[in-house]
């Protein structure tokens, strides 16, 4: 039987000093999916920061944001780890986020969050996958060319044209991506 992976989800919230858009209201919206996708992608880097290395940075899974409410904006979302105890996800997920806070003015990328509003209201494991924000990744490949002629004045029979092709890609960080299917 293969091994079941449980998944330690944090509930948590914390308010965005921002304008709320009427369109937050209806998680199907282009502008509800923007906002979560975005804020997820930064939420992210706290929990994947290596100098706030928490002992289990490697085991974040992601983030899904469940909704979204008026009062600047109250964001409540989740994070998932793998291969954590449900006691680590509950003595670290607020004090890794709010030392973020501390020492980046308050800022999470674009999102200033209001000082003292995060919250983690509980932390439960589960065993099916949950569904998280997508995470953007990108692949960039380069492919230089270079042609280099060398001429030998004494045998003018001689040209030599070498065409060099060098191709990498850039790796995505090791992010899972999954988009996000929940409905209304």
């Amino acid at each position: 039987e293969p091994e079941l992976t449980v998944y330690v989800q944090a509930n948590m919230s914390l308010t965005v000093s921002d304008d709320y858009n009427t369109a937050y209201g209806n998680n199907n919206s282009p502008e509800y999916q923007n906002f979560s996708e975005t804020f997820c992608t930064e939420i992210g880097k706290p929990y994947t920061n290596a100098s706030l290395d928490n002992g289990f940075k490697d085991n974040y899974y992601g983030c899904r944001v469940t909704s979204l409410s008026e009062g600047s904006i109250i964001v409540v979302f989740f994070i998932y780890y793998t291969s954590v105890s449900v006691e680590d996800v509950q003595s670290n997920a607020l004090l890794v986020l709010s030392t973020y806070l501390n020492t980046s003015s308050n800022k999470i990328g674009q999102f200033e969050v209001i000082s003292g509003s995060v919250q983690l209201s509980s932390v439960d494991s589960v065993t099916t996958a949950p569904s998280v924000q997508s995470i953007s990744t990108t692949t960039t490949t380069t492919t230089t060319t270079t042609t280099t002629t060398a001429t030998t004045t004494n045998n003018p029979t001689t040209n030599a044209v070498i065409d060099t092709t060098m191709t990498s890609e850039t790796s995505p960080a090791q992010q899972p991506t999954q988009k996000d299917t929940t409905t209304a």
